[in-house]
């Protein structure tokens, strides 16, 4: 563009923007990783009950196995 200043300036708005977009990405890859490790966690949850309940009527029950 010829004007030095010009091109400092449409380089910091370029770099602003890339910036904004990182930003935009890494929260949506958190918000990612947040609902999987939820998910995770409610299922191993449920795995753990189930075990649970299983290892309870085996020791009420030991020889119907």
């Amino acid at each position: 563009s010829g004007d030095w200043s010009s091109d400092v300036c449409s380089s910091d708005l370029s770099v602003r923007e890339m910036q904004k977009q990182v930003d935009s990405t890494v929260q949506s890859v958190n918000e990612r990783v947040n609902r999987i490790e939820r998910e995770t966690n409610s299922e191993l949850r449920t795995i753990r009950r189930e075990v649970d309940d299983k290892i309870k009527k085996a020791l009420d029950n030991p020889l119907s196995n």
